[in-house]
């Protein structure tokens, strides 16, 4: 379990496991997670909400706090990827960093995005 410190998630309070829970310290409880489906019906993102300080909420996505924490990224990539597609798996094993660009080719190669990329493209 790492300590949570990403952009606008209040400091010293959360943790993020390797099977993609967040702890909260001062509650003692993982945080609920919901996850919206899309407009065509596919599961989209998990995200559970963080109370702030000044008592708003602020809802982040699990896979992008779970790759923040376990999954190196030396290019400085600023998305992350789901290897399988499944947006619902926030795994360390199933996320990479990747550029804007190869996150589109992944969707579009594996008919998650759109319509599959022609062979002479993969």
């Amino acid at each position: 379990m790492l300590l949570i410190d990403f952009e606008d998630v209040p400091k010293g309070r959360f943790y993020v496991t390797e099977d993609a829970q967040i702890w909260d310290s001062l509650r003692s409880r993982y945080l609920t997670q919901t996850c919206a489906p899309l407009p065509n019906g596919r599961p989209g993102y998990v995200s559970v909400g963080f109370q702030m300080p000044d008592k708003r909420f602020k809802r982040k996505y699990v896979h992008r706090l779970v790759a923040h924490a376990y999954v190196p990224n030396p290019r400085q990539a600023p998305e992350v990827n789901h290897i399988d597609g499944d947006k619902t798996n926030n795994l360390p094993g199933n996320l990479e960093w990747v550029t804007k660009s190869e996150n589109h080719l992944h969707a579009h190669k594996y008919g998650l995005k759109g319509t599959p990329l022609p062979d002479w493209l993969r």
